[in-house]
Formats: structure tokens, sequence, C-alpha cells
């Protein structure tokens, strides 16, 4: 595997062999030991928090091993080593499997070619020439071209996660990019939308919950190193109403909402694809509703909070009977997987026919994930708490037209995101 150019690589100069069995013999010792010092240099690295790909003295290794061994042995050397990382682990943050399972899967196959080049530009007399230095620019450019072609395929839409939750400071998860590679397939490139139940006896209060999606939101977005990869997503809210959906037909029955029974059509609404939420109108948010979405398993159906409430008022803010049964208020906050078998079970037809019990109690599916209780502050039952996002007014509150709202509790939040509503002429 040595050179045969006139032009002879440093190990070569420095391990003059004459025997061939020798000169393989060496080869063979070379690249062994040149393989585990790329599984070294992959242990000094620096994490970043805006992507999996830390920075380690890995790339550095990459050119000298081609530069000091050759074409032929330094693309061995980087096979080799993918080979030893589908086994032991040996990769960064001594992480291992296969290439294409990595999200640094592609700066570990483009290892193969940039040592190949390298060598090759060496054994060409390179290493003589004032252009070695852009020849070695050149080398991390064949390293970064399948890195990042790779590296979007984890990420949907180009946008990274990331999470302030390890000891050391920003710590990028693998697993939020398992998990956005599936819903990536899933959604097919659609964005996330919301819908908003809507009901026209109900006032200021869609108005008021839509703009606090929108305030909170906004405040999640950062700044700093990772603020392009995610602040330019805008949310969309869609407004649940009735009149506007020709083909809900299904009779007023003493529902407690217009919304009652249209909100599962939202799968169809959105042709079965994608991901969307149904959030009920008196939900008022403080921080940001797209990340339940994580809670979402790509398998299930949907994702809601499942409540199990014992005891609850005997009227609901209406005034008609609040009527105790299963999966109490598990409706209320929706995440629907469109395209799952079972969102498609909700046509119009089933929708405009099928029972209550039905539809609210999920007999259409079992296929549900589970959004943490204490992500969400149920007004008269919990008490607020730094993990909540939202507050849920299920009892009502000022929006409810003659409703004595004294006893309902919280209401600054809801009265703050109101008076902050552009005045109506």
């Amino acid at each position: 595997m040595n050179s045969k150019t006139g032009h002879m690589t440093l190990s070569d100069y420095l391990i003059p062999v004459e025997s061939q069995k020798l000169r393989f013999l060496k080869d063979i010792i070379l690249i062994i030991g040149f393989s585990m010092i790329m599984g070294i240099s992959a242990q000094i690295r620096i994490n970043l928090g805006f992507t999996p790909v830390p920075i380690t003295s890995q790339t550095l290794v990459v050119l000298i091993t081609g530069a000091l061994l050759g074409s032929k042995r330094g693309a061995a050397v980087m096979l080799l080593y993918l080979l030893e990382g589908a086994i032991f682990p040996v990769f960064s943050n001594g992480s291992s499997g296969f290439f294409w399972q990595l999200s640094t899967g592609g700066y570990l196959l483009g290892f193969i070619p940039a040592a190949f080049i390298i060598g090759y530009l060496v054994e060409q007399g390179w290493s003589t020439k004032p252009w070695i230095l852009p020849a070695m620019l050149f080398g991390n450019i064949i390293i970064y071209i399948p890195g990042l072609i790779v590296l979007s395929l984890w990420v949907p839409e180009g946008k990274i996660e990331w999470s302030l939750s390890s000891v050391a400071g920003l710590n990028f998860r693998e697993e939020v990019f398992a998990f956005n590679k599936k819903v990536s397939r899933l959604c097919k490139a659609k964005p996330v939308n919301i819908y908003l139940g809507y009901d026209s006896s109900h006032g200021e209060v869609f108005d008021t919950a839509e703009k606090s999606i929108y305030n909170a939101v906004e405040a999640s977005k950062s700044g700093g190193a990772g603020a392009e990869f995610f602040n330019d997503y805008e949310v969309e809210v869609k407004k649940l109403d009735i009149s506007l959906i020709p083909e809900y037909t299904r009779d007023y029955a003493n529902q407690s909402t217009e919304f009652t029974y249209s909100r599962f059509l939202i799968p169809y609404l959105e042709n079965y694809e994608g991901i969307s939420y149904f959030i009920d109108d008196d939900y008022i948010w403080e921080h940001t509703p797209l990340s339940l979405f994580y809670f979402l398993d790509p398998e299930h159906a949907v994702a809601c909070v499942k409540y199990d409430f014992q005891d609850h008022e005997e009227t609901k803010f209406n005034g008609e009977k609040n009527v105790s049964y299963p999966k109490k208020l598990w409706s209320s906050l929706m995440i629907f997987n469109n395209g799952h078998e079972d969102c498609r079970k909700l046509t119009p037809e089933v929708v405009n026919n099928e029972s209550g019990k039905y539809l609210h109690q999920f007999e259409w599916t079992n296929q549900i994930s589970k959004i943490p209780h204490n992500k969400i502050c149920t007004e008269g039952y919990d008490t607020i708490e730094k993990s909540h996002h939202a507050v849920h007014y299920t009892r009502g509150g000022p929006w409810i037209k003659d409703m004595d709202y004294s006893n309902i509790n919280m209401l600054d939040l809801y009265n703050d995101i109101k008076n902050r509503l552009p005045k109506s002429n």
C-alpha cells in the first residue's frame, strides 16, 4: 500500500522497509495504530448546544493521517475506524453504531474520501508546494458536505431543538433527533398548526386565548447562537368555527359549546396529514404549547392530558348538569397525529352521527399518548406552579353571559392578556 509515485509519504520516509512482507506488516500496524488515534481524538470534544455534532480534533487527525500515510492507507484507516465504531464505543461521546444510524454519520463517511484525497495529493508532491494549505481546506469541505446532508435529515425543516438540562450547560439530546426524524416523515414537511375552539356566544375569550398563544410562542424564542435555527418558525392558529365548516351538519342538542363535536373533524380538515392541536377556547397560555408536541408518540393517534377527576362541581358554567364520565376533559386539549389510521376513522359522517361517548371517551382509538397533568393548571382543581404551561378555566369566566364568576380563581392572568387586546371601535 506504499505510494508508487516518485514522492514518498512521511511515514515511508521515516520507516523505510525493503522487504515486501515487512512492508505489509508495517502497513497493518500503521492502519490499526492510526485508527486507535482516531478513536482517542473523538473523545477530545466541545459540545455545542445547537447541534449534536461536537467540535473534536478528528478533522485534523483525518487530514494528518492522509498526509502521513498516503491515499490507500489513509482511507483504510478511516474504513477500519467506521468498522470499529459499529461494535465498540469509539465515536464521539463514547457512542457506537453503524454510521447511517447516527446524526454524525455523514461526517464519519466523509472521513474516507477526505483522507484518500489528501494522501493522493501528497503522493503527487503537493506537500512541498504552497497550495497544500488550500488542499487541507478542500479536505475539510469533503468531510462537511456529506456531514451536513445527513444532519439535515435528522432535523425537520432545518430546525434544531436544544435543552438546558445538563450540568455542563447546553446538552443536545440525541433522542430528540430520532423523534424529529420520525415525525418529519409523518408530517411530510407540513407545519404543526393549532385549532382553537370558537363559540359565537363566548365574547372575547377566543381573542384572548389566541393572543396568549402568540405571546407565549414569541416569549419562547431565544437569542444567541441557536436563534437562526428556530426563531423564524411562525405558528398558525386556526379558528374552529362551525359556520365555516359546511361538512359539519350535526344538530344542536344542548352541547356546552359550538365546538363540542367539531373538534374531531380536525384530521379531516387537514386532509389526514401532519400534526394538529385542538385547544378549548378557555385555555390561557403562559408558556408555549408547542413543546407539548414532544409528548406525542409518533406511533399513536393522539396525545392528551389523561385526567382522573373524582370530584367536580354539580353544574357547568352554562347551568347544565355536570355529568361525570370516564376520560372527562381529555378532549379539551388534543394533539392529533392526523395521518394515523385511527384518526382516519374521524370522517364527517362519523363526527356528525356517532355518540358523544364514542368521540369524547376515545372509543375510536386506544393509541393515546400522555401529556403530563402538571403541564396544565385546571382552575378550581389545581394551584398554579412553574411547570404549568396554561390555565384551563373549565368552570367558566367573565366571557360567559350573566355568569357569577366571583369564585373563579387566577383571572388576573386572563385579564392581563385581555387588556392587551386592541380596543374595538
